[in-house]
């Protein structure tokens, strides 16, 4: 063993024999039990490491003993010790005192076995004859005290005769010899012995470092094989992916090969069904007008006329869009209920501006005109609830109950007609007109037909302005400013520029080339169709009721989502 192990061994040795002197000393010709035997002799089984692990163990315990504190109760737990070491380290404590001693006693033993040279340190360093540590295993020990009691008896010849019975000392001399020789034989039987065990421990040292060098060699193996392993992991996973993605692909490739395939064949029959879609709308009209549902269609002119043509005009055209937009899809249907709803809303502004500019409206008329008024209103939002619903269930909704809510309307639009009669310009209501003119010039200007590549540059573009739009909105809420003139044009301003951008996108995903963005973009463009709708009636509400909070909040909310179905639809393209 090395020097730093004689080191420790001896610094181990030293305390516990100090620890237990006094009961080595109480301990002197005892007989070793059977039990304490066995123990003793799987003890000098154990390799250098285990043995060193339990001598020290049993030295940390012993200190611990020593120190009688309360505080520490058993050995604490060290980290860079196994758990079950650390475990088993513990359960010293629960050892009763005379239990602990005999297994420091048998330690102690196993060090002077283990370790001969320790026993003269401690001598020379305690300056103690080599007479034989009391309780130990000299085999010597017996032999020189019984020739110290032999040499003791002869001295004395009265004693010599008493005790000896006349026994001569020739025959003394030969005993001596006897028990010299005796005693010689056995100590070059001693000698051999030790020498025996010197060349068995050189050759156990050397099986246990080619053990731990065999064992290092096993765990690089193993470690080799692991990382083998989790590669072999790695590219099986790879390869699987890369068959499933294989498989996915000629999946696509089949699917687009059908759908190819049938491209043609559905165009024909999509074109059919316009043809014969058409054919009965102008027969539909026909019917209408022939039996005088279309009473709004005729439009006489007259000086004194209130409505301006063109208004009438837009609605009509708003009408044919709604209807045809039965077959087309959802967000058809709710980009033209806006054109309704901006159509009704012109017709309606020229009604007050005639009743703000006018002194000669009868007191009955003025009654008949309020009752058409609000009949008005109601047709409209019963007409804009019934395609809000048709738009959800779309191809499960009946187009029976949208073409009833559209003639309601429509017989009230006529009869404020002939009750206000038609106007050639616009004579009380420049600003909405105006308005009106500019809007659909923007529109007219700017392209409407984008390709997938394009379309996202004109999102973006339009976010930016609704952004701008609804931060200031939001703005003129949170400071409690008047809701007058300039609110009103702010949520027209969303509304309008929502409106354009649904119309924009719906035309674009029509096209073969963004089908695979279709799907998820028309439910989009529902969405945003459906909040800007309730947008623009929040902001009608909020002009009869300022103050209202609960409109502020909604309003906010209506914005909020008009934003980020803008973002969805950016982030999808």
């Amino acid at each position: 063993m090395a020097s730093h192990d004689e080191a420790g061994a001896f610094q181990q040795y030293e305390a516990i024999r100090l620890y237990l002197d006094q009961y080595l000393q109480s301990q002197r010709g005892a007989a070793a039990s059977q039990q304490r035997e066995s123990a003793i002799e799987k003890m000098t089984r154990l390799t250098k490491q285990q043995f060193f692990d339990l001598s020290t163990d049993v030295y940390d315990e012993m200190n611990r003993r020593q120190m009688n504190s309360n505080e520490v109760p058993f050995l604490p737990v060290r980290d860079d010790l196994h758990p079950k070491r650390n475990q088993a380290r513990q359960k010293l404590a629960t050892l009763p005192s005379a239990k602990f001693k005999d297994l420091a006693r048998d330690v102690f033993y196993e060090i002077e076995r283990r370790f001969p040279s320790v026993i003269e340190k401690f001598e020379i360093k305690y300056n103690i004859a080599p007479e034989g540590l009391p309780g130990g295993r000299d085999p010597n020990a017996g032999f020189d005290n019984m020739m110290a009691d032999l040499g003791n008896m002869l001295s004395s010849p009265k004693g010599a005769n008493e005790v000896m019975g006349g026994i001569t000392p020739d025959s003394v001399e030969k005993m001596r010899r006897d028990y010299e020789g005796r005693i010689n034989s056995l100590e070059s039987k001693l000698r051999k012995l030790e020498q025996e065990r010197s060349g068995k421990d050189a050759e156990i040292a050397k099986m246990e470092d080619r053990l731990g060098q065999q064992t290092s060699v096993n765990k690089d193996i193993e470690a080799r094989f692991n990382n083998l392993q989790a590669d072999y992991d790695k590219l099986k996973e790879d390869y699987d992916a890369l068959n499933d993605d294989f498989t996915n692909q000629q999946q696509i490739a089949n699917d687009i090969r059908a759908e190819a395939t049938n491209l043609l064949e559905e165009i024909k029959s999509l074109t059919r069904k316009n043809e014969e879609l058409i054919a009965e709308r102008n027969r539909y009209y026909g019917n209408r007008q022939s039996n005088g549902n279309g009473n709004y269609n005729p439009l006489h002119i007259e000086d004194d006329g209130v409505i301006d043509q063109s208004r009438v005009g837009a609605y009509q055209n708003a009408i044919d869009d709604l209807l045809r937009a039965t077959s087309e899809s959802p967000t058809s249907i709710l980009v033209a209920m806006k054109a309704i709803v901006i159509a009704c809303k012109n017709i309606t502004e020229d009604t007050e501006a005639f009743e703000n500019n006018t002194n000669t409206l009868r007191m009955e008329d003025k009654d008949l005109l309020d009752d058409v008024k609000g009949r008005l209103s109601g047709a409209l939002q019963n007409l804009m609830g019934v395609a809000k619903s048709h738009a959800t269930n779309f191809n499960s909704s009946p187009v029976s109950l949208l073409e009833n809510a559209a003639d309601k309307l429509t017989e009230t639009i006529a009869e404020l007609s002939r009750l206000l009669k038609y106007r050639q310009n616009s004579q009380y209501d420049e600003t909405p007109a105006s308005w009106q003119e500019s809007q659909q010039t923007q529109w007219q200007d700017g392209p409407e037909d984008y390709e997938v590549d394009e379309l996202k540059s004109y999102l973006e573009r339009q976010t930016d302005q609704i952004v701008q739009a609804i931060q200031s909105l939001l703005l003129a809420m949170k400071q409690n400013a008047p809701i007058g003139q300039e609110f009103d044009d702010t949520v027209r301003t969303i509304t309008d520029i929502v409106f354009n951008l649904v119309k924009v996108s719906t035309n674009t995903l029509n096209k073969p080339s963004a089908a695979q963005f279709r799907g998820r973009g028309e439910a989009i463009l529902q969405d945003l169709s459906s909040a800007n709708v309730r947008l623009e009636d929040l902001g009608v509400s909020m002009l009869s009721s300022p103050q209202s909070k609960s409109l502020k909040q909604k309003l906010a909310s209506s914005s909020y989502e008009i934003a980020k179905y803008v973002k969805e639809l950016i982030s999808l393209i």
